[in-house]
């Protein structure tokens, strides 16, 4: 019985590992995302810019990922097994992942002024 329960908890850890291995890289995008966006909303405030694609802002705002992201989260910091270490290092990635989301919701309003329906041609559209 002790060699099951050992390799269950190696199979959570392992999970959680990967879990916030994968986390981490969604992160990454989303705040590459964030940047862009900021850079977007700077150049349409100062005029240099007049108007973004509404399918590149929804592109750049779809937080889709980072809600999946925090439902697996919320799974994992429901078990039992896991361990204090990596249920503050879960915590800390779903606080990140939260906060990005409200970012990216701040700047898709702010941006909702600017943006422009594509142009579209034979079905596709034009940037």
């Amino acid at each position: 019985m002790k060699g099951e329960e050992m390799r269950e908890e190696d199979s959570l850890l392992i999970n959680v590992h990967n879990l916030l291995t994968i986390g981490s890289f969604i992160l990454d995008q989303a705040e590459k995302n964030l940047k862009v966006l900021g850079e977007i909303l700077s150049s349409c405030e100062k005029g240099k810019r007049d108007s973004i694609n509404r399918c590149v802002l929804f592109e750049l705002t779809d937080s889709i990922d980072l809600m999946v992201l925090c439902e697996e989260i919320d799974k994992n910091l429901s078990n039992p097994l896991i361990s204090p270490e990596c249920m503050a290092s879960l915590n800390n990635l779903k606080k990140e992942t939260r906060s990005i989301i409200c970012n990216l919701k701040v700047l898709e309003n702010a941006l909702s002024q600017y943006t422009v329906c594509p142009l579209m041609t034979n079905g596709h559209a034009i940037n």
